[in-house]
């Protein structure tokens, strides 16, 4: 688990600062997210989290972590960033039908933050 806290910021509400960097793997490019680096969970409208609360939710954070580096470094297309999200979910147990209906809520919406 990657170290974090929650804090609140006056313009994005309540999101992850990380507290050590945090590395991964996208084919054979690896990707650092620098300590500091903040987060408000996923490119979704806040009324969307009442199937999930990505701040705060495990199996969430890191999935969601990496889902904002793909928006924000545009290392492939949104759609394939969204898809590796909603598979990102489902590996670290988050239920196949939720992960669906965050992917489409994610699709709908977040061209707004890409």
């Amino acid at each position: 688990m990657i170290r974090h806290e929650i804090i609140e910021d006056p313009r994005m509400g309540r999101v992850v600062r990380l507290l050590e960097p945090m590395t991964f793997l996208l084919g054979s490019k690896t990707v650092v997210l620098p300590a500091g680096t903040t987060s408000d969970g996923f490119s979704s409208p806040r009324w969307t989290w009442w199937l999930l609360d990505p701040v705060n939710d495990e199996r969430t954070l890191e999935p969601a972590l990496r889902h904002d580096a793909l928006y924000e470094l545009h290392l492939w297309t949104r759609s394939k960033a969204d898809r590796y999200f909603r598979d990102d979910l489902v590996r670290h147990k988050f239920p196949l039908i939720l992960a669906y209906i965050v992917w489409i809520a994610v699709r709908l919406f977040g061209w707004r933050h890409w």
